[in-house]
């Protein structure tokens, strides 16, 4: 597969659409480092979002009082994947800073540019409110993928709920039945009732390589292909998160509100649609914390919106979980 990554955006689109790009090339577009064009904000956004303080503590209350629609679940499993450097653990950590009503100490975790220990063990975490009370869903967290990262069966394996709370993985053989981390028998609450694809706006270089020239892009995409097709047999729901978006628009780091206006990052969002065949409507825009000092309610909002979903989306799946394929959709 080869992904072309120098796009002449302004002389191939028409009207904020690509018409003529091959798959591979809208996800060289998605990961391209070549200045984007004068920027153009839409009239209207793509998304709409309720913006202040009084709207997010009312969508915390809700979340915090989310009624689980199977009762074999003790809570809904979240898991994030995607490159080293994504974001996936800054994300994990903005939604405990935005719960505690306080910034969390990432100091081992995540920095502004990135992790500062990479993922290295199958990790789950849970959320706090400012009281202590535990909140109704968890996110597993795994290595990055790429070259040196996670083994593409052990995110099978996660899926399917068969790897164990502190297993250590291995990027040269994944995790078997043989392996004290090995879960034979899985429950409903160990295996994975949402997968969110992280993906960052600015990781990737002009060179076709990683940023840090460890993982090429076509071999990234085939295992993010495999892993969303592996997914959709399972019937596990899919979301994309694009991360970093403040530095792919000059108008959303000015201001977070203008995310879903920015045709640049539309059309990123679309390029990502195009190659993992997920709905836009399933692909989500954030700012995760990093070197902000206080809570921002507009990034609240905006990490809410897409929290909101991806837990809808993880309840259906476990009413439904035992139903026939087909039925109830």
């Amino acid at each position: 597969m080869k992904v072309k990554l120098f796009l002449k955006v302004a002389d191939s689109t028409v009207h904020g659409k690509h018409p003529l790009l091959t798959k591979q090339e809208k996800m060289g577009y998605l990961w391209s480092k070549e200045p984007p064009p004068p920027e153009q904000m839409m009239e209207t956004g793509w998304c709409e979002i309720n913006w202040g303080t009084i709207q997010n503590n009312e969508m915390k209350k809700n979340l915090r009082k989310l009624q689980l629609k199977n009762p074999a679940v003790e809570h809904l499993r979240i898991l994030v994947i995607g490159p080293v450097r994504a974001g996936k653990s800054s994300f994990i950590q903005s939604v405990k800073s935005m719960f505690k009503n306080r910034m969390v100490n990432a100091a081992c975790t995540v920095a502004a540019g990135g992790c500062t220990r990479y993922t290295k063990k199958f990790t789950t975490n849970q959320f706090e409110d400012e009281r202590g009370n535990i909140l109704p869903f968890v996110i597993s967290d795994v290595m990055g993928l790429g070259d040196s990262g996670v083994h593409p069966k052990d995110i099978i394996s996660a899926l399917k709920g068969h790897l164990k709370e502190g297993y250590t993985f291995n990027p040269v053989r994944p995790c078997s039945e043989e392996d004290t981390g090995y879960n034979s028998s899985p429950t409903l609450n160990d295996k994975v009732h949402c997968l969110v694809f992280v993906i960052p706006l600015d990781n990737f270089t002009a060179n076709n390589s990683y940023a840090d020239e460890r993982t090429p892009h076509q071999g990234l995409i085939k295992t993010m292909q495999d892993i969303q097709h592996k997914a959709c047999d399972l019937r596990i729901p899919q979301v994309v998160i694009l991360t970093k978006v403040d530095l792919a628009c000059p108008h959303v780091k000015e201001d977070i509100k203008h995310v879903y206006r920015s045709q640049t990052i539309r059309q990123k969002a679309q390029a990502c649609s195009d190659v993992l065949e997920i709905p836009i409507s399933d692909i989500f825009l954030v700012k995760n914390y990093h070197e902000e000092k206080q809570l921002n309610p507009d990034m609240d909002a905006v990490l809410l919106f897409t929290l909101r979903d991806i837990l809808n989306y993880a309840n259906d799946f476990v009413e439904n979980i035992n139903k026939p394929e087909g039925a109830g959709d």
